[in-house]
């Protein structure tokens, strides 16, 4: 799990203002890796409550030739605030700016490389399956060259949702 303030959250995360970017490569994860990521948090299985975030997420892709194109994995997940909110998790009271961006890794021999998406990417939180209330969110997508279609606030959700 990978999250710009807590990885795996099983607690309380409360009250508070951050202000987070995390990165993540192609180095450090290759394409097709199982990851579950969020610019606050990869997964949230506790409570996160009366915050305020901006906090951002890119995947980087290193593009060596102008012919090369990356896909994100199906086995990827990533959130703009959170990649999953699970059966447990509650998520309250929240103010989010997030962003997920995939773009080209620092070295890269080329700027711009497509990028398709297969994966499960979301502006705020990829996939829920717990309770989320009381949220207020301005979310950003962008990916490189070859646009997927943009996701909305949830790529999945069978959990409950209410503002």
């Amino acid at each position: 799990y990978v999250g710009g303030v807590v990885g795996l959250n099983n607690g309380l995360i409360s009250k508070g203002e951050f202000e987070v970017h995390t990165s993540i490569t192609d180095g450090n994860f290759p394409v097709g890796s199982n990851l579950l990521a969020g610019s606050f948090v990869g997964r949230n299985s506790g409570t996160i409550q009366a915050l305020r975030s901006h906090s951002s997420l890119s995947r980087g892709f290193t593009c060596s030739t102008s012919a090369m194109g990356f896909s994100i994995s199906p086995r990827e997940t990533h959130g703009g605030f959170a990649g999953v909110n699970d059966s447990v998790g509650l998520i309250r009271e929240v103010e989010s700016e997030g962003e997920f961006r995939a773009e080209n890794a620092p070295g890269s021999a080329f700027n711009n490389c497509p990028v398709s998406n297969s994966g499960i990417v979301s502006a705020f939180v990829a996939n829920n399956l717990g309770t989320i209330q009381d949220f207020s969110v301005n979310p950003r997508v962008n990916f490189m060259v070859g646009i997927a279609p943009a996701p909305e606030l949830f790529a999945q959700n069978t959990g409950s949702v209410s503002r």
